[in-house]
């Protein structure tokens, strides 16, 4: 009965860890992209302020993060807010686009299509960026240039990092 009781203790623990790693509250980065190692993750309303103060205003976002990578002296920074829907999703990157077409740092605009999701590239600011919908996830991904593509690679074919 002791073997029972203790087997079921640790089977209701495995349990309990398991499900914690699926709950809804939890995002999850990779630790490694292509020798980048994750320094740090925002989220929660720290992040949802970052991304509202990066727009100029509040965006119709259920969840945010920020994901910050780094290797040696270099940084990339992957920007996900989670809109009510896919429609809505594609529809503030179409805004963004077109707001930093119009003015801005950003220069050199291309677009790619990768499976069924466009994303759309640019330099400005010393880096290289893209911005594309996944779903209800915007994310925007900003790599040293010449560098974003594993970034992009990984967040196209995962989607978003939020654990449903």
């Amino acid at each position: 009965m002791k073997g029972f009781t203790k087997g079921l203790l640790v089977a209701a623990l495995a349990f309990c860890l398991f499900w914690g790693c699926s709950s809804p509250k939890r995002w999850a980065f990779p630790h490694r992209i292509d020798g980048y190692s994750l320094s740090q993750l925002i989220t929660g309303g720290k992040a949802l302020t970052q991304i509202n103060r990066l727009h100029g205003k509040t965006i119709q976002a259920l969840k945010g993060a920020i994901a910050i990578y780094g290797r040696d002296e270099k940084r990339a920074m992957v920007w996900v807010s989670l809109a009510p829907s896919s429609q809505t999703a594609l529809q503030q990157v179409r805004i963004m686009v077109e707001k930093m077409e119009e003015r801005g740092p950003f220069h050199d605009f291309s677009m790619d299509k990768m499976g069924y999701i466009v994303v759309h590239r640019f330099l400005g600011l010393g880096q290289e960026h893209y911005l594309f919908a996944h779903g209800a996830s915007v994310f925007w991904i900003s790599a040293p240039v010449g560098e974003g593509r594993p970034f992009i690679m990984v967040f196209v074919r995962r989607g978003c990092p939020f654990i449903p």
